[in-house]
């Protein structure tokens, strides 16, 4: 099968987060190999796109190194610029069938356009295995797929050291903490060790929890965030209804053909 290594958010290499993105075209493995596949990667999500449906839409999955997820953004954008730009099988847009409903990438003048739904959590108090380090910091709780924590101050969450058995005892897909940012709108950093992900370099999911958030706080709906992760990324998002756009670049490290494997 077809295999690509891409940077995603990112405008040059080493530099986004990283994603493999599989084309399964025939013999497609089941899932117990997909995922020992996404392992033997190591990124932070490996996709894989299916034939394309006749209803239009490409069927896709992501896996981490430990498990399949709901929804993985960097991997959607990695997944729309292989087949946008180095497969070119449509022409501007393409859509994706995931557990997540259809999701769609549409390429644009400096880059890709993602249309993607918001992501919201209940509000809740701080839980108790992170109130030694985070309770001072801590303006607000959410709690949804991901624990969202927003913090007062972004020099903090820039230098915040994450301890991680202690972030795999939240009952969450991971930590997304938060603040508003000097040259950004806001800022965040997201971990992810429950599923093999120590710290995403940047999260597209993650913005689709925080944008709206600040998008209500600052009073805009078009915003400008970064990651900040030692690769670190930036993202501009818009909120509109229930829905949030992404955009974002993409490029292509390296090429490959992978062995059958069964």
């Amino acid at each position: 099968m077809k295999y690509f290594h891409v940077d995603a958010f990112a405008s040059r290499p080493f530099t986004g987060n990283q994603a493999g993105v599989c084309i399964l075209e025939e013999n497609i493995p089941d899932d117990v190999i997909l995922q020992k596949m996404a392992n033997e990667h190591n990124l932070a999500e490996t996709a894989y796109i299916y034939p394309k449906t006749s209803d239009g839409h490409y069927p896709l999955l992501w896996f981490t190194p430990m498990a399949e997820v709901d929804f993985c953004g960097h991997a959607t954008l990695a997944s729309g610029h292989v087949i946008l730009s180095e497969l070119k099988l449509e022409d501007r847009s393409v859509s994706f069938e995931t557990r997540s409903g259809i999701l769609t990438v549409t390429q644009i003048k400096n880059g890709y356009q993602m249309d993607f739904p918001q992501v919201m959590g209940d509000s809740c108090e701080l839980p108790e295995s992170l109130i030694g380090t985070l309770s001072e910091q801590t303006i607000e709780c959410f709690w949804g797929e991901k624990l969202m924590v927003v913090l007062k101050d972004e020099a903090f969450l820039r230098s915040f050291q994450p301890d991680y058995p202690q972030i795999a005892s939240i009952d969450a897909q991971g930590l997304l903490i938060t603040s508003e940012g000097s040259n950004y709108d806001f800022v965040s950093r997201f971990f992810a060790p429950r599923v093999g992900i120590p710290e995403d370099p940047v999260t597209g999911s993650a913005h689709c929890m925080a944008a709206p958030y600040w998008a209500k706080k600052l009073g805009k709906s078009q915003l400008r965030a970064y990651q900040a992760s030692p690769r670190g990324g930036e993202v501009w998002c818009r909120v509109t209804n229930d829905r949030v756009i992404l955009e974002g670049q993409a490029i292509t490290y390296f090429k490959a053909e992978l062995p059958t494997v069964h």
